[in-house]
């Protein structure tokens, strides 16, 4: 009698983040449709998409306290395989993208790109066409950037997988879902429960620290403070000298009342 086995053992979950326009949700949906198509690549996978955490708008808390439970009831049923950042091919890496890093690292654990983390990089018919004249493969690409992008790649081991959507080519689909399994067969360990508390625990100890933290004070700042530093100076004098100032009133109207009556 064959017996099934569980589902947290068959089943990898992946996770998706990435910046809104950067094309997580048409990921998702094309690892999702392979593996219930019955690619023989990616049949136990399961991706899910994180959307907002990268976001830096007014509704941030929301949408990381919305994330934080969807990530929590992911790894009650399986351990997370891998932590997919996707990036737009053709986009500069911009100051938007260094703070998405940031909040990734916030939200998993500073170490979540080095030991759990996987680079999608969309749009990759756009490489296509940039590279078409000179045949540079992606991985070439990759190991020719150089600043902060360099040093992401370096930290995920190159762990990047190019994604076309647009790619009509069945053995080209079938590449860009084989080097996804490449990179995550390179995951030794798997993301768990324990490290996403860990990873909570560490961020509120950041905001806690970044709370009482002073603000430094940019030069145009001093410059607007100036007068009112000057009128809380004054103010300082009053609150400090206020009973001899009102002394001092009072004997001067008493003065007056005693000079005015002497001269009548």
């Amino acid at each position: 009698m064959s017996h099934k086995r569980s589902p947290r053992h068959t089943m990898r979950t992946i996770l998706l983040v990435g910046r809104s326009g950067n094309g997580t949700t048409s990921c998702v949906q094309s690892i999702n449709r392979a593996a219930l198509h019955g690619n023989s690549i990616l049949t136990d996978i399961k991706a899910v998409e994180c959307s907002g955490v990268c976001d830096t708008g007014s509704d941030r808390v929301e949408s990381v306290e919305t994330v934080t439970n969807k990530v929590r009831e992911e790894l009650k049923r399986h351990d997370v395989q891998a932590v997919c950042f996707v990036l737009k091919y053709g986009v500069r890496f911009t100051k938007q993208e260094k703070d998405a890093v940031q909040e990734v690292r916030s939200m998993f654990g500073l170490n979540v790109f080095r030991e759990h983390g996987i680079i999608i990089m969309t749009y990759g018919d756009l490489f296509e066409a940039d590279s078409g004249e000179e045949g540079l493969s992606f991985m070439d690409w990759c190991r020719e950037q150089s600043g902060d992008i360099q040093s992401l790649f370096e930290e995920l081991s190159y762990r990047v997988v190019l994604f076309n959507k647009r790619a009509q080519d069945a053995s080209k689909l079938q590449q860009q879902l084989e080097d996804l399994q490449r990179c995550l067969s390179q995951i030794t360990r798997p993301y768990n429960f324990s490290d996403f508390n860990q990873a909570l625990r560490e961020r509120a100890q950041n905001e806690r620290i970044a709370l009482f933290k002073p603000r430094p004070r940019r030069d145009s700042d001093q410059d607007m403070l100036v007068p009112v530093r000057n009128r809380n100076t004054v103010y300082a004098f009053v609150c400090r000298f206020k009973w001899l100032i009102i002394c001092v009133f009072i004997i001067t109207v008493l003065a007056l009342f005693l000079l005015i009556y002497f001269l009548k």
